[in-house]
């Protein structure tokens, strides 16, 4: 067959972080929630955000002679593992997409955006399977993947790709900037026939996620080596991921990978050096991850007490939505009732679209008895049963503003804004779906504004930062039960080993 005019580029993507220990499946509902699109919407839905796909309009500006083949592109809030036939319909979507463009004429390359801790109820790392059955089909064309900082990647990961690489930043930021990066390179292999090199050594370290934002401390530091690694020559790509430690598998931990040019590496070598001294680095700050984090009950008394003035936000990073929580433990909530606030306090949120039917039935400004808390079961406390009344039902759609979220349509489904009855002061947000309550708008979508809370006690970690917590004096992290909590070892793993992977003198 005849080379058709100009290259082509073929496209997917797998974007989501499975929780083992989360209490919500990933299903179908929750990918269209956020992303289920092809073609050109995938393109238009990533316009003007961060996301790695955000990078397609000015790489195509610039490269007017390759043309995009964009198959499935799909994500979801971090929650438990993939339904097996949605990810089947997946891959089967793209193998499908795969082989029609085969057989209209020769690939040029391939981009894959993943995230790298996906798991379904029955595959460990599904990317690793999408990989293998891509490169499969196609043996010879340049495949690059992105990756998110918190991927566990396999070491069979690094020889199938020609190209490499994860997010720098965290919150994560620079997503649309890597893949600007990752393309430009993809280009050079397929126009000047740069060749490369992988090595990608897996340390099995567990670390604890709530340490590794990159404005500070230990993940900055490995960062900031792996960039300037990639100043040596002939090194192309330099990444450390630190791991999503919430994943029941083997190869679930730390990580580092590089890729070095063929023409200045040829055995490999300094692939293999260079990945070996970014471990050696990764070791030498392993220490300084781990940190102790007050309980919830201490955490809001810290916050009650401080005289900083302006909004105190109380992390229950626990039941983080962006590291699978399903918005639904109940502790922190214990303790903030318990305490008896007396100033102004938010909670946000928890997801439960039962008790927000119910409010919608009972109407506004009548007191009821709310169960708020542990609808998925028990395991992280008992619900907190309170009088309550309605105060504000929305929609739960708003756009976000800010960092992560910042240019996306978000879809929380009903919500329903409840006081408590011997303390109006305290505020609840419930929604129908989890949300991660980071973007201001959200806030302002219930009526709420923050400059005027006291008290935000929110189930957040490091994506807050970026977003709503730009507005907050000070920032506590607490430690309290759920599928994302700081000691692993507390969680039910089956395939993995914990005590061997877990803590510093391990």
């Amino acid at each position: 067959m005849d080379r058709p005019q100009g290259r082509r580029l073929f496209i997917a993507r797998l974007s989501y972080e499975g929780n083992s220990f989360g209490p919500l499946p990933a299903d179908r509902a929750a990918f269209e929630r956020t992303e289920w699109v092809r073609g050109e919407a995938a393109i238009e839905r990533a316009a003007g955000t961060v996301w790695e796909l955000a990078a397609l309009p000015a790489f195509r500006a610039r490269h007017p002679e390759w043309s995009l083949i964009v198959s499935r592109c799909a994500s979801a809030i971090p929650s438990g593992p993939i339904d097996d036939a949605l990810f089947d319909a997946f891959f089967s979507e793209v193998m499908d997409d795969l082989r029609a463009a085969l057989a209209s004429g020769p690939l040029d390359a391939i981009y894959l955006s993943l995230h790298g801790a996906a798991i379904t109820h029955t595959r460990t790392h599904p990317d690793l399977d999408l990989l293998r059955a891509i490169r499969k089909q196609c043996p010879d064309v340049p495949v690059a993947a992105t990756f998110d900082m918190h991927g566990n990647l396999p070491e069979a990961i690094g020889p199938l790709l020609t190209l490499g690489a994860s997010y720098r930043t965290h919150p994560h930021l620079d997503m649309s900037e890597l893949t600007a990066r990752t393309l430009e390179r993809l280009v050079l292999c397929v126009e000047h026939g740069l060749q490369t090199q992988a090595c990608l050594v897996n340390t099995g370290i567990l670390l604890p996620s709530i340490n590794m934002r990159t404005s500070e401390g230990p993940m900055r530091r490995l960062q900031e080596a792996a960039m300037r690694m990639e100043s040596e020559p002939g090194v192309l790509c330099a990444s450390v991921l630190g791991g999503f430690p919430y994943v029941d598998a083997l190869h679930t931990g730390a990580s580092v990978m590089v890729y070095t040019q063929v023409a200045q590496d040829p055995d490999g070598a300094l692939a293999r050096q260079a990945a070996l001294r970014l471990v050696a680095h990764l070791h030498a700050e392993r220490a300084a991850f781990f940190v102790s984090l007050p309980s919830a009950s201490e955490g809001i008394a810290q916050a009650l007490a401080s005289t900083e003035p302006g909004l105190i936000a109380v992390n229950d990073s626990a039941d983080n939505p962006y590291s699978g929580g399903a918005s639904d433990t109940p502790a922190a909530l214990a303790a903030l009732v318990a305490a008896d606030p007396q100033v102004p306090c938010v909670v946000a949120s928890f997801a439960d679209s039962v008790l927000v039917a119910q409010a919608r039935r009972i109407g506004t400004d009548v007191p009821f008895e709310a169960r708020i808390g542990a609808t998925h079961g028990v395991q992280f406390g008992n619900p907190v049963v309170v009088p309550v009344v309605a105060r504000r039902f929305t929609d739960g759609e708003y756009r976000g503003t800010a960092g992560l979220l910042g240019g996306l349509d978000v879809q929380c489904g009903e919500s329903v804004v409840l006081t408590l009855v011997q303390r109006p002061n305290v505020k609840i947000i419930v929604t129908s779906s989890v949300d991660p309550a980071i973007d201001p708008a959200f806030y302002r979508l219930h009526g709420i504004d923050l400059t005027q809370e006291r008290l935000l006690l929110v189930k957040g970690k490091n994506h807050f930062r970026a977003g709503a917590g730009k507005l907050c004096a000070q920032i506590i992290d607490i430690d309290a039960p759920g599928p994302a909590c700081l000691d692993v070892s507390v969680l039910p793993f089956r395939l993995l080993d914990v005590s061997t992977r877990h803590g510093v003198t391990s």
